[in-house]
């Protein structure tokens, strides 16, 4: 019940314009508080579109883009032509799983999604939400993918952020005031001997693509997979063209009428 009130757009409405007031503002802002702490957590059902029925517990503050179904179209759209059933996906920077878990419905239970998220909190959600929605074909790997194994220093996202997201930090990075942890890193070709060769590899990694990629060579030149990367600069795109180019691969943009960054680009061998 809660969640659907959060969602009804005259409720929110009707809250933005109270809490402008003058004398009634404070006082709608303190209710909201109690009935809705920042850090409150609900459980929605995605309401439309190929993740429609699938269920996310989210911040109904910040977090409730993923309900309506419209949520990266043009990916959803993308990973439902792109998958079938017992397809194996490696989804890299996982975050709190709403790609895993669309992925995880389209190759179905013969399939596999390997979820790579190194940040503690979205891992544990991540999991949270493959037990709720049924889907034991997701496998969580804590851990950041790099380009050699080891520990890395990782700023996680902000408490109150639509995205959930994290990065990784340079040696030169300073942690700037962000809660910053030590994580596990994984390479890619490390995966592999032993494993099921993935169909797809899709990369959501802030900034670090071209690691991630440094760590796959010999899954590129092996397994073949088609690359979903969003790409974050233009220096980033330019060194992952090259290194993809080398590996027989093409690389387009999947929204060429928009050249900001970031953008999502598919390889192809």
């Amino acid at each position: 019940m809660l969640a659907s009130l959060t969602r009804s757009r005259p409720l929110r409405m009707g809250y933005e314009a109270a809490a402008r007031l003058p004398l009634l503002g404070p006082m709608a802002r303190s209710l909201a508080r109690r009935a809705l702490p920042y850090d409150a957590r609900l459980w929605f059902e995605v309401a439309a579109g190929p993740a429609q029925g699938l269920w996310l517990r989210l911040n109904p503050r910040y977090e409730t883009d993923y309900c309506d179904g419209a949520y990266e179209a043009r990916l959803q759209a993308f990973l439902g032509d792109a998958l079938r059933p017992g397809d194996v996906v490696y989804d890299v920077g996982a975050h709190i799983g709403f790609f895993s878990l669309l992925c995880a419905r389209l190759v179905g239970a013969s399939g596999r999604v390997l979820a790579l998220e190194a940040d503690p909190e979205n891992a544990a959600r991540l999991r949270e939400h493959a037990e709720r929605n049924r889907l034991r074909q997701i496998e969580v790997l804590e851990a950041a993918a790099w380009s050699a194994a080891g520990r890395l220093r990782f700023v996680r996202s902000q408490a109150r952020s639509s995205r959930n997201t994290g990065a990784v930090l340079g040696r030169g990075d300073g942690p700037g005031g962000e809660e910053v942890v030590e994580v596990r890193a994984v390479c890619l070709n490390d995966l592999l001997p032993g494993g099921p060769e993935p169909r797809l590899l899709k990369i959501d990694v802030e900034g670090a693509e071209t690691d991630v990629l440094r760590g796959a060579t010999m899954l590129l030149a092996s397994a073949r997979p088609l690359i979903l990367c969003e790409v974050h600069t233009p220096e980033n795109l330019e060194a992952v063209a090259r290194l993809l180019r080398g590996f027989g691969y093409t690389l387009r943009v999947l929204n060429p009428g928009n050249p900001a960054f970031p953008a999502h680009y598919e390889g192809r061998p």
